[in-house]
């Protein structure tokens, strides 16, 4: 789940930077997160404010569980561009991740404001209403991230464990499946526990 959300939300991003970027993005893209790291470093010598190239080594950072220095590159990246998208989604997925529910969902909510057909956006907020129990903020976010991106595997998963914590057993099960159909690893898991 996690490789699929991240390969969407950098893939909302990358961008051509400049010749060492397209490798960069290749050592992210393979799972190489420290080569591309120090590739938009280097990058960033020459370019320190660049938007693109700090988001990507955020990412990069918060692949290797690096949180401070992704949220520090996503800090700046977000002073350059306060309504980046992609950014806002990043800060509040590391909030998400620290388990710094309310901060998830305001950078969440900034996000949807700045692009509200953002799938990983509504995602990210609703996952974290998910970790904060309000049940019907999450299915309404999970339900939105699905409309807008019919084949989000992770928003299916979230959306169908959801309905099973409010005792739709049949309609969540039909989410698991779907999530399952999607490569979602979770989901298997979820449907021998709840769906027999």
């Amino acid at each position: 789940m996690k490789s699929s959300l991240s390969l969407l939300i950098i893939g909302c991003l990358l961008v051509s930077c400049g010749g060492d970027a397209s490798e960069a993005e290749s050592y992210f893209k393979s799972g190489d997160y420290r080569k591309a790291i120090e590739y938009y470093t280097d990058m960033l010598k020459t370019k320190p404010k660049n938007v693109h190239l700090l988001y990507n080594r955020g990412r990069a950072y918060e692949e290797l569980g690096h949180l401070d220095s992704a949220m520090a590159d996503f800090n700046k990246a977000l002073a350059a561009d306060p309504t980046n998208v992609a950014v806002l989604t990043g800060i509040a997925t590391v909030y998400l991740k620290k388990k710094d529910y309310d901060n998830a969902v305001y950078y969440g909510d900034k996000a949807v404001e700045a692009g509200n057909d953002n799938a990983a956006a509504f995602y990210v907020r609703g996952r974290a209403y998910h970790s904060k129990g309000m049940f019907k903020e999450a299915l309404a976010d999970y339900d939105d991230a699905i409309n807008i991106n019919k084949t989000f595997g992770p928003a299916f998963l979230y959306r169908g464990a959801v309905k099973i914590s409010m005792k739709r057993y049949s309609s969540g099960c039909s989410d698991l499946r779907i999530a399952k159909s999607l490569n979602v690893a979770e989901a298997d898991q979820a449907l021998q526990k709840y769906c027999k």
